[in-house]
């Protein structure tokens, strides 16, 4: 289980315009970088590791804590599922900087792929897109990622 532990972030005020300016400035080099890298590790593998790192920076510009608990019972041989509830807007970021390294395939919603520099990480990561303004073709891009899950190395 991860364990949040911090303060919520006013989304109002000066402070909070100077964490979307870092945020935004951080995920503009980071990904980047990461677009630039990928052509080296073409399995999505240095997108996740850069992910991390922006997830963990960006954790710390907001000033979230926190602890998981339970990591220690994590098998590196063996593949595992993590959902998020999405309380919050860190929920991906915390499930990124706290697990530990591996390549990390998420699910998004179609619209976030538009989404300049994250909708081509998420492309290049590997992750699931799904369109679920299309329920058949939503059920059949799920159909794909419990195979890819199924077959994932």
């Amino acid at each position: 289980a991860l364990v949040f532990l911090g303060a919520g972030i006013s989304t109002m005020g000066p402070k909070s315009a100077l964490i979307s300016a870092a945020t935004g400035l951080s995920l503009l080099v980071l990904g980047l970088s990461a677009i630039l890298s990928w052509p080296f590790s073409t399995d999505g593998k240095l997108v996740s590791d850069h992910m991390r790192l922006w997830s963990k920076l960006v954790l710390s510009i907001m000033g979230v804590k926190c602890e998981a608990e339970g990591l220690d019972r994590l098998k590196q041989d063996q593949h595992y599922v993590f959902a998020c509830n999405h309380e919050s807007l860190t929920d991906t970021a915390l499930v990124y900087s706290m697990l530990p390294k591996r390549h990390l395939i998420c699910v998004g919603k179609k619209e976030l792929s538009y989404v300049p520099i994250f909708g081509w990480l998420m492309f290049l990561g590997g992750h699931i897109i799904i369109d679920r303004s299309n329920h058949d073709k939503a059920m059949k891009t799920m159909g794909k990622a419990e195979k890819r899950l199924r077959d994932f190395p």
